[in-house]
Parts: C-alpha cells; structure tokens; sequence
C-alpha cells in the first residue's frame, strides 16, 4: 500500500503543555524534516497551540494532526477512559488516512493505542517503534485493582503489540528485564533517558535554600502518607528546615492541612513545568519516595528534572531498590530507608551538617543528556536506518 508520509509520531502530551518529553518528540520530528524525511505528529491540541508554534516558529514542515483536547487531570477516572478512548478512534483514522512508513508510539495513552497500532500495520504494512514510558496494565493495576478478566484482555494486547513492534525502547534496565520476561521473543529493547525542560534560571549551589522540594503526585506510590507523617513529627520534634511541595494527587488535602499548619512548609499545588523547575532549582534537596514494588513498571520522572536543576536527592525507598542503586551509582544524593523514624533522622542529619556526601559535580554532562534535543538525536539515530 502506498505511503503517504515517512514517519508519524503519535503522543496524546503534547507541546507546548509539556515541555519536557513532548519538547522532546517535537524536536524529533523537526530533525527528521531536516533530513528530508516527510513526518506527521498525532497529539492532542490544547487551545494555545497554534499561536505558540507560530510565535516560536517551530515545526516547520511538520503535517501537525491535532484533536481537540478535552478533559484534564481533574477529570474522573471514567471519564479519562473515555477521552483515552476517543483519541484512540481519532488516532486510528489518522493512520489510516496517512499511512505512514514508520509509527513511533509510547504509553500515552496505553494499551489501546498501541494496539491500535499494531492493526494499522497489519493493514497497511507499516512499521512501528514501542517507547515504554511505564508498563501497563501491570502499573494501574498495581495502584488499582483492575477487573481480573479485564486485566487478562489489556496483558494481552499490549503483549501483542510489544512483540510485533520493530524495535522497543524503554527508561531503565528494571523495565528492560521485565519487558523481556514478559514476552520472550521480544524485539531489541533500547534503553533512553527521559529529558527535561531547562527554560529556567539555574541558581548556583551556594545560594539554594537549605531544604527540601517535592514535586510530583501526591500518590500512594509516592508513600505520600509515610511522607506526611515524617515531616508533622519533625517539625514537632523541633525541625528548622522548610519543605515546598508541588503536584496533585489523592494526599493533596493533607498537604494543605500541613501547609496551615506549620509556617515553614509550603503546598503550592499544580503548577507549570518551567515554575515547577524554577522553584525547584531553589532548593538544595529535592525528595524522592517511591514504593520500589513499581520499579519494574516505571521510573519517577522527576528525577532528570532533579538532576537539572542540580539538586541533592534524598531518596525514600528499601536499600538495594533500583533508586537506591541509581543515586549510589550517579553520586547524587542519599537513600534512606522507608520508616517515620530513618526518614526524621535523616532530615535532622541534613538540617545539621552532619551527612557525608561523594557527590558528582559533573552537571554539564548530565545536564547536555537530559536535553531534548540530545533525546531527538538519540530516536532519530535508533529509528533513521529502518526508514
């Protein structure tokens, strides 16, 4: 079947809401129209799109398919199933019309689109790249259980649409081992870093505030209530540091209640990648709990935006978890064990000097491979030669 454009790359995130991975994917495809390859990008179109494109001159070239976006994060899980739903039939239809050489896909949204996917390409012969930014259903149904038969039909899906892929890319070895055991004769996985969005101020180490920023959901894998529990005792036992804490999530009521409650801790609530980033980089510690039974499934994206903006982890999570090993082996920061007690003594630790830190002060590297345009060059090397 004859094709009508080289490359499509479909991502239901997209620029300029996220200016993170979707800054990412778009840089993508500007670098495949400068290589002469014809690109398409599917995504959902929030209403300041096309002035911002067009202000910033951007994606020249690009066969932009935008469907209107509808919901938001504070939609109802049902009704998020829905406008997941409805992308999906808009994405297919898309395909279909542009019948695309290669299909770059990813999580979002899971399970369906990608097996969408997979039928487009038996239709019309295309190709296509998985890019696992989590694993599901395994990941939902790990924070929600999800009906067992409903369960076993989403498994299979996305079983068949990883083993049909032309190649899968992944975040880190942990999700690598798990895809291969999850289907054995699974195409070759690469392994990419996540970018981050740097339109911020970078402030120099020396002039941080001497505490902690969260940002992130405010979720039961986040051990948000372990959390909670440790700063209340600590600011009762006497603690000095401040705590500003950014995102939503089911714990975001308690957050407020401690924000009343004590002077020196902040919750501020949603806010924009690059404030997110800019109030983030003000501090010299920056949190990271997570329940390591997921780690398999996911990696927490917070942690290049972390490393940007040149914060000292404190890791929260079972020694010898996959965090614990990543900020061992980077040199950036400190893992301590998930209990009220380890967390409150490593917080007075830290207010009192008294932590031993090997840190890795190399942040130009880390920073030039955590930058979208790295990640575009880094796709667009994996993808080019299957074009």
């Amino acid at each position: 079947m004859k094709k009508n454009v080289d490359i499509c790359i479909v991502n239901r995130t997209f620029w300029p809401d996220n200016k993170s991975l979707a800054e990412g994917l778009l840089c993508l495809g500007e670098r495949f129209v400068s290589e002469g390859y014809s690109t398409a990008i599917v995504f959902e179109k929030s209403n300041k799109f096309n002035s911002e494109i067009t202000s910033e001159s951007r994606g020249n070239g690009i066969q932009f398919m935008g469907v209107k976006k509808k919901g938001s994060s504070s939609s109802s899980i049902i009704m998020r199933g829905i406008y997941a739903v409805l992308f999906s039939i808009s994405v297919m239809f898309n395909l279909l019309k542009l019948r695309p050489k290669l299909i770059y896909i990813s999580t979002d949204p899971p399970v369906l689109v990608p097996f969408i996917v997979f039928i487009i390409s038996k239709i019309t012969g295309s190709k296509y790249v998985y890019h696992f930014q989590d694993i599901h259903p395994e990941i939902t149904n790990n924070v929600t259980h999800i009906n067992f038969l409903l369960y076993k039909m989403m498994f299979f899906m996305d079983k068949v649409a990883q083993r049909n892929a032309l190649m899968i890319i992944t975040i880190t070895e942990e999700m690598k081992k798990y895809l291969c055991s999850r289907v054995l004769n699974s195409p070759n996985i690469h392994l990419v870093t996540n970018p981050t969005n740097f339109e911020f101020n970078q402030v120099p180490v020396d002039q941080k505030k001497k505490g902690f920023v969260f940002c992130g959901n405010a979720g039961r894998l986040q051990l948000m209530d372990l959390l909670i529990e440790a700063v209340q005792k600590y600011y009762q036992d006497g603690g000095n540091l401040d705590f500003t804490f950014i995102g939503g999530g089911i714990y975001s009521s308690d957050l407020k209640e401690l924000d009343k409650k004590f002077p020196k801790f902040h919750y501020l609530g949603f806010l924009a990648s690059d404030k997110c980033n800019e109030i983030t980089a003000s501090f010299e510690w920056a949190l990271l709990p997570i329940d390591e039974s997921v780690l398999d499934f996911a990696f927490p994206s917070k942690t290049s935006s972390y490393l940007a903006c040149g914060n000292k982890i404190l890791a929260i999570s079972k020694p010898n978890s996959a965090i614990s090993r990543w900020v061992s082996a980077n040199k950036v920061g400190l893992n301590v064990e998930p209990n009220v007690t380890s967390i409150i003594n490593c917080f007075f630790k830290i207010e009192n000097k008294l932590t031993k830190l090997a840190l890795n002060s190399d942040f130009q590297e880390k920073n030039t491979k955590l930058s979208p345009i790295y990640f575009a060059d880094t796709l667009y090397n994996l993808i080019e030669n299957h074009l």
